[in-house]
């Protein structure tokens, strides 16, 4: 429904509006989320690719911190190069 599409839509926009190591890549709402790299050649194929992730109905947001932190001292970040915000 609209909700989802919504949702999906913002998703896309934001991880392609996104700079490394970041672009491109959505967090799963989950339990256990996970970070994925959007795959797709165009709208359509990304679109389908994100709907297909293992969505659930709620998240662990101290698991997507941690994620995020564990990205960030991988990459070795600046911290102008961190997240600013996270979308939900």
């Amino acid at each position: 429904g609209t909700p989802m599409e919504v949702s999906v839509a913002l998703g896309l926009l934001v991880s392609e509006l996104s700079e490394e190591p970041w672009k491109g890549k959505l967090i799963t709402f989950s339990e256990n989320p996970e970070l994925h790299l959007v795959e797709g050649e165009d709208l359509r194929s990304k679109t389908n690719f994100v709907r297909e992730m293992d969505w659930e109905a709620n998240t662990d947001f101290q698991k997507v911190f941690d994620l995020i932190l564990r990205v960030a001292v991988e990459g070795k970040l600046k911290p102008e190069e961190m997240i600013k915000r996270v979308f939900v």
